[in-house]
């Protein structure tokens, strides 16, 4: 296999591993405060936030022409444990940057 091809392909597979994965995401239904989201949700939510938003974009599009396609998305789980929810959101998104090499 061509280095060209395998450039092309690492790309392809790991936009289907993040697909596969934020389809196990799931929010609240209700309000319970009795498990609320703690640090490992944040995580989560901080790694699909970048996806969260483009679906909400297209999801804000498709509402304009008077289609309800994706239903409602959310990118913060709430209730969440404050303090320790949002360090997990922070390090989830900066998951995102990369390395600085």
């Amino acid at each position: 296999m061509s280095d060209g091809l395998k450039a092309a392909i690492r790309p392809s597979l790991l936009l289907l591993l993040l697909l596969v994965i934020t389809g196990c995401a799931a929010q609240y239904q209700g309000i319970s405060y009795s498990d609320p989201y703690g640090f490992f949700g944040g995580l989560l939510h901080g790694l699909v936030a970048p996806i969260v938003l483009l679906l909400k974009l297209f999801d804000w599009i498709t509402n304009i022409i008077g289609v309800d396609v994706l239903g409602e998305i959310y990118a913060i789980g709430k209730p969440n444990t404050g303090l320790t929810y949002w360090i997990g959101f922070i390090l989830g998104l900066s998951l995102w940057s990369g390395s600085s090499q």
